[in-house]
């Protein structure tokens, strides 16, 4: 077991000299080690540089709209946003109805994704959002977007347009949580925001 002894916050500045770090390592021999360390120039970093939004338009979604963006604010972060068609929705569908729905979820798409832009260009740092529409399974795509864009973090709804007495995730939620490269936000839909779809 080892252990490296960090400035705290109160005496930060004191450690940006040159050499004047000295960091300490803790062994289970319980012997101690310190040598001196000098710092390179300081590297701006942050934490999420990329937001993904994966949105169906449903209310659990656009809180999550809302979430992500301020995120992204607070981080100064790019955002993308991205509506999946449903290919097995689609395909699960009778022939004569199949190429009406898959209109109305492009359609659907084009509205959840107009809202994102309308939401951004609300918030004080107006930036440019991406939006990508694409067909598949809905886990698949989102995953597989998210690691293409290299996003830092996905932020998604826990109810979709069709999970509206699920207890936890949806199950596009909940598939991402678990397949996911990068770290998934989760926002959940507030009591009585489903009567408002």
């Amino acid at each position: 077991m080892f252990a490296v002894l960090l400035p705290t916050p109160e005496s930060a500045e004191d450690f940006r000299r040159p050499g004047a770090y000295v960091d300490a390592i803790t062994t289970n021999t319980s012997r101690t080690f310190s040598r001196e360390f000098k710092p390179g120039p300081a590297q701006p970093t942050s934490m999420f540089e990329t937001v993904l939004i994966a949105t169906d338009g449903s209310a659990s979604a656009k809180r999550a709209v809302e979430a992500a963006l301020d995120l992204a604010e607070r981080f100064d972060a790019s955002v993308h946003a991205l509506y999946v068609v449903d290919a097995g929705e689609v395909a699960a569908s009778p022939d004569e109805v199949r190429d009406d729905l898959e209109r109305a979820l492009a359609t659907a798409g084009g509205r959840a994704l107009t809202f994102v832009r309308e939401t951004a260009d609300e918030t004080a740092e107006k930036g440019d959002v991406v939006t990508a529409v694409r067909e598949g399974d809905p886990v698949d795509e989102i995953c597989q977007y998210a690691t293409d864009q290299d996003a830092d973090v996905i932020v998604t709804g826990t109810r979709g347009r069709h999970d509206d007495h699920g207890f936890l995730l949806g199950s596009v939620a909940e598939g991402v949580v678990r397949r996911s490269g990068p770290p998934v936000m989760t926002v959940r839909q507030l009591e009585g925001a489903a009567a408002e779809e």
